[in-house]
């Protein structure tokens, strides 16, 4: 997988990782904050600002709201802040999702053995797949695809016959590899695919980082 150069520096709002050249796909930029003289009013509950009740800034959203409605910390993994950043009680919530897909990099780099099925045919095989949660490539055999192009995304559950959850059991969707639209079914469902439970869950964290990006993921059964 192709390395991408990033540099720590000091920002106003703290410690940040800078990309250097081009932008992940994952990449948020710092939001502009509202103006303190824009609202009188917490934007979320509508408390009145006053000498005990002060004004705060989501630092992931930008907006502008009271102590209640913005007094948590968590790492903000897509601006590239190092330390834990001040976010109201709806960034909360996405930033905590955020962080899971983040916290299994090492896992989509080291790789996982999933069977493929391309192009709707009959057969498939096992391959060994990677994604860069820095440059949002997925690659395989060589064929690199930047998760950006996906489209018809579906997934497909089934029951674990021992705890009876519902577990993820294949991830199908469309993305670009050259200039050529590729339709991919990815499955554990092989012999070869020994680990299962490790494939399942590298295969889990795509759906994932699908999700974060907004785009739609259908669900079947």
């Amino acid at each position: 997988m192709a390395q991408t150069d990033q540099t720590l520096r000091y920002t106003k709002h703290g410690w940040k990782m800078i990309r250097e050249g081009e932008r992940g796909v994952f990449d948020l930029d710092e939001p502009e904050w509202i103006d303190d003289n824009k609202f009188d009013r917490c934007q979320t509950c509508n408390s009145n600002f006053s000498l005990f009740v002060r004004r705060h800034h989501c630092r992931r959203c930008g907006k502008l709201l009271c102590g209640k409605c913005c007094h948590s910390k968590v790492e903000l993994w897509r601006m590239g802040f190092m330390d834990p950043q001040l976010v109201c009680n709806t960034c909360v919530s996405i930033s905590q999702v955020e962080k899971e897909l983040y916290s299994v990099a090492d896992m989509f780099s080291k790789g996982a053995l999933l069977m493929i099925e391309e192009n709707d045919r009959s057969f498939g095989h096992v391959s060994k797949f990677y994604f860069d949660i820095n440059t949002g490539v997925i690659e395989y055999e060589n064929k690199p695809m930047s998760i950006s192009t996906a489209s018809d995304i579906t997934c497909r559950m089934t029951k674990d016959p021992i705890s009876g959850k519902s577990i993820l059991f294949s991830l199908s969707f469309r993305a670009i590899h050259d200039v050529d639209e590729v339709k991919l079914k990815l499955s554990v469902s092989a012999p070869e695919v020994e680990n299962k439970k490790e494939s399942m869950d590298w295969l889990s964290g795509l759906r994932l980082a699908f999700s974060i990006l907004g785009k739609t993921v259908a669900i079947s059964s």
